[in-house]
C-alpha cells in the first residue's frame, strides 16, 4: 500500500486511544448500563465474552497492518476503503461512550452504535480478497453489527 494510506491506517489506529479515553472519562454511565446487562447473568457473560473475542481479533488486524506489505487488504483502493471504515468505525466507538444514558437506549446512542457498525461493515468488505484479516473484520463486524447493534438495545436497555 502507499505510505499516505498507511500513514492514515495508523492515524486511524490510534484514534483508539481516544476511545478508551473516552470510556474512562465516561466510566460511571457505562458500568451502569452493564448492571442492567449484569441482571440477567448469562446475557452480561456472553456479551463480556463476544467483548474480549473483538478486541484480540482487532489487535491482530493491527498486528497485520503493522507487517511489511499489505496483511489487511489486497491492493491500495482497498486499504483505503479499510481506512475510510476504521475512521468511522472509530468515530462511531469514541461517541458511543458520550452519547451513552445508563436508564435507557437512546436515538443518539443507536446512532453511534450503528456508525461503529457501519464501520466495520466497510473493514470487512475492504478484507474480502485477504485471507489473512477477513476472519478478524468477520468476527469484529459481527460484534459490532449483531451484538452491539442489535442485540444490545432490544436486551442490555430497553429503549
Amino acid at each position: 500500500m502507499d505510505p499516505a494510506t498507511r500513514i492514515a491506517g495508523w492515524v486511524g489506529y490510534s484514534l483508539g486511544a481516544a476511545v478508551l479515553l473516552s470510556y474512562a472519562a465516561n466510566y460511571t454511565a457505562i458500568q451502569k448500563s452493564a448492571v442492567a446487562l449484569k441482571r440477567r447473568k448469562c446475557v452480561f457473560g456472553a456479551w463480556i465474552a463476544s467483548a474480549v473475542a473483538t478486541a484480540v481479533c482487532f489487535l491482530l488486524v493491527v498486528a497485520l497492518w503493522a507487517m511489511r506489505g499489505n496483511n489487511v487488504t489486497h491492493n491500495n483502493n482497498a486499504a483505503v476503503f479499510y481506512t475510510v471504515g476504521l475512521f468511522v468505525f472509530m468515530a462511531g466507538a469514541v461517541a458511543w461512550a458520550w452519547l451513552l444514558t445508563p436508564e435507557k437506549t437512546t436515538t443518539a446512542e443507536l446512532a453511534a452504535l450503528w456508525a461503529t457498525a457501519a464501520g466495520s461493515v466497510i473493514m470487512f468488505a475492504a478484507t474480502l480478497q485477504q485471507p489473512m484479516s477477513v476472519a478478524f473484520t468477520a468476527y469484529i463486524m459481527f460484534h459490532h453489527v449483531v451484538v452491539d447493534g442489535m442485540w444490545w438495545p432490544a436486551w442490555g436497555r430497553r429503549a
